[in-house]
């Protein structure tokens, strides 16, 4: 997938004015990462929702059938999200994501969201509103390979 698809459509909460104004401190943490570490397992029931502050992460899905064998599905970077399925729905993870740098994320919890949607609501939707452009531009993009590959 072509990961400049999608830079620039999702909020930059690497600028302190935008992250005050979707909810800073009082709704995400501060996650500090070391190289290597797989930080969300496909399969797993976790609900964090991660915003990529620096850093740089892998994304890998089982391929069905093929015990170990895993498909790479994107590289995602500074500015980038992942984990957006805990906010969107009530599925297991998808995928495996590890860092393939130090990396520090924003992490936003399920709960935290649900209170941003009570005391933000126009924060809430905006989030929700990147998340949506962003996953339309990769959905997209997946399309095309799918498409080239005939």
């Amino acid at each position: 997938m072509n990961e400049e698809i999608t830079k620039n459509q999702f909020i930059n909460l690497t600028d302190p004015v935008v992250f005050q104004t979707f909810g800073g401190e009082d709704f995400w943490g501060k996650v500090d990462v070391p190289a290597g570490t797989a930080i969300l397992r496909e399969g797993e029931g976790t609900e964090d929702f991660y915003y990529i502050f620096s850093g740089a992460v892998t994304v890998v899905k089982a391929v069905k059938g093929k015990t170990g064998l895993q498909e790479h599905l994107a590289n995602l970077n500074t500015g980038d999200f992942f984990g957006e399925g805990a906010l969107l729905s009530d599925k297991d993870r998808g995928a495996t994501v590890t860092a393939t740098t130090d990396c520090v994320l924003l992490k936003l919890s399920e709960e935290n969201f649900n209170k941003l949607v009570l005391e933000d609501a126009k924060a809430a939707v905006g989030l929700v509103l990147g998340i949506v452009k962003v996953l339309n531009a990769r959905l997209q993009a997946t399309n095309e390979k799918l498409a080239a590959k005939g």
